[in-house]
């Protein structure tokens, strides 16, 4: 059993691919696997994948068509055989230490998940700027372990969106039979924000770990016009999903922020005229 399995959607991306992959294969901890969802990709990216799978054998090529991201990684978490998961969009890159920090972490607190801070990429600078968002509140010391029940007023607050931040630990993803929600938008939400509520065992480590990639107009981000009201699928989702548990009336102060924080996010992305139509 490999100590992680990363696993990563690919559609398209033959400009930032390598980049992606160099950053994973290069880890300084080598025991992972590597499972890369080719999802119908009709540019050079299958190219790529194979000719990182025949140079090293923890690269594993699975192929869909164009069912997206959160269907292609839910075909990877059926894949997957690590006792920790990692993911990672395929237009963004890790920093080399990234994973053997996390792990040891993981190891050493007994954690369902481990949360690391990020920056953003600017594609056309190349200039590193800060993300924007709060990974570890001040209040939350490193190296402290919590859970939800701990902050339930904001819990949903303080942390991304995005599963590509975080290590999570198998057996807990699949004893809670956590999938992502294979919707055009959002598709991360309801997956990350359900295990964070449901982990008995969180830790952050400070450090910037991931380089989320913006400024270029072949991301998911780009194309949010298409699917313009898609993501309030993942807001339902995770509400029903903490009614059923009975864990709603107790972060419902959280989920109502998140819920106002996601739809003004979601509404700033989309195009003028995409705005216009809805709203005639």
């Amino acid at each position: 059993m490999p100590k992680i399995s990363v696993i990563v959607p690919v559609y398209n991306v033959e400009k930032y691919l390598r980049e992606c992959l160099d950053s994973i294969v290069n880890q300084t901890l080598k025991d992972i696997e590597i499972i890369c969802v080719n999802d119908g990709s009709t540019d050079m990216s299958l190219s790529i994948l194979k000719e990182y799978s025949e140079k090293d054998s923890r690269v594993k090529v699975i192929h869909t068509n164009q069912f997206g991201g959160g269907a292609a990684r839910n075909i990877g978490l059926a894949t997957a055989t690590g006792e920790y998961l990692s993911f990672l969009d395929s237009d963004d890159f890790f920093e080399l230490n990234m994973l053997e920090t996390m792990y040891n972490k993981a190891i050493e607190d007994k954690l369902d998940i481990v949360v690391c801070d990020i920056d953003m990429y600017n594609d056309y600078t190349g200039e590193y700027v800060p993300s924007g968002t709060v990974t570890l509140p001040d209040f939350i010391k490193v190296g402290s372990v919590f859970n939800y029940k701990n902050y339930p007023k904001n819990i949903f607050n303080y942390f991304q969106n995005a599963a590509w931040n975080k290590l999570y630990r198998a057996e807990f993803i699949k004893s809670n039979d956590l999938k992502f929600q294979e919707i055009r938008r959002t598709n991360d939400l309801f997956f990350t924000k359900g295990a964070i509520i449901l982990a008995e065992r969180i830790g952050c480590i400070e450090n910037i770990f991931v380089h989320y990639r913006y400024g270029m107009e072949t991301n998911c981000q780009s194309n949010n016009y298409k699917y313009p009201l898609e993501f309030l699928k993942s807001l339902v989702a995770l509400k029903r999903m903490l009614i059923t548990r009975n864990l709603y009336k107790e972060v419902e102060e959280s989920y109502k922020k998140l819920a106002e924080t996601v739809v003004l996010y979601n509404f700033s992305t989309l195009e003028e005229y995409t705005l216009q139509y809805y709203y005639l």
